[in-house]
């Protein structure tokens, strides 16, 4: 027992004298779902970061992303979903060129809050012909893995460069109704995917 705890205490810390800190993290970049999915747009997003020890990190994160959606075999119809990802993820990091650099791998679990508008001459063209249409996405749990390089560009600031696949899928639903006879229809949406494959740049700046 006692090896064991000594051998994650250097783990941890690398060493006597390992601090740790808080960092701000903003971040932007593109994300692409897979053929089966619908879309890929722009993301944006910020966290906040906890460094447990030099090869350690804690962040969570949120973000923003509007994806385009085009009829397709998941069942959605055109329009554009809002996502707000929140997530947890555990950092390791592998310092190189005596501490400038540092390549990392990454993993975490998220959820994933959704927002589903249909496109504006989709809609309307139902409304002209008497029906009105929704469609719902459920939010849903995620989980991602992810790699990449940190560049230090001074004491506080670091420039982070990556790539992280999320692993998404979700339920929905849709109904119409006939606005002239009052009748309706309605029914699920299921094995929505919208995993994610992300490339992202952003700063991490220490504030402590």
């Amino acid at each position: 027992m006692k090896k064991t705890f000594a051998a994650l205490t250097l783990l941890l810390g690398l060493g006597a004298g390992a601090s740790a800190g808080v960092h701000l993290i903003l971040f932007g970049g593109y994300a692409a779902t897979p053929e089966s999915a619908p879309g890929d747009g722009a993301v944006i997003g910020a966290g906040v970061g906890f460094r447990l020890s030099p090869m350690f990190s804690l962040d969570i994160t949120a973000g923003r992303w509007i994806i385009p959606v085009s009829p397709s075999d998941n069942g959605l119809s055109r329009g554009n979903l809002t996502e707000i990802p929140i997530a947890l993820e555990l950092r390791a990091r592998f310092p190189l060129d005596k501490g400038r650099f540092a390549a990392y791998a990454a993993g975490g679990l998220g959820y994933a809050l959704h927002s589903f508008a249909l496109h504006s001459d989709f809609a309307a063209d139902w409304d002209e012909a008497g029906f009105d249409i929704e469609e719902r996405v459920d939010h849903g749990l995620a989980v991602h893995v992810g790699a990449g390089l940190e560049v230090g560009l001074g004491p506080a600031v670091v420039l982070d460069i990556g790539a992280k696949y999320t692993i998404l899928r979700t339920k929905g639903s849709w109904a119409m109704a006939d606005l002239v006879g009052g009748e309706s229809l309605g029914g699920p949406l299921d094995n929505l995917n919208f995993d994610t494959l992300a490339v992202v740049a952003g700063f991490r700046v220490a504030f402590r």
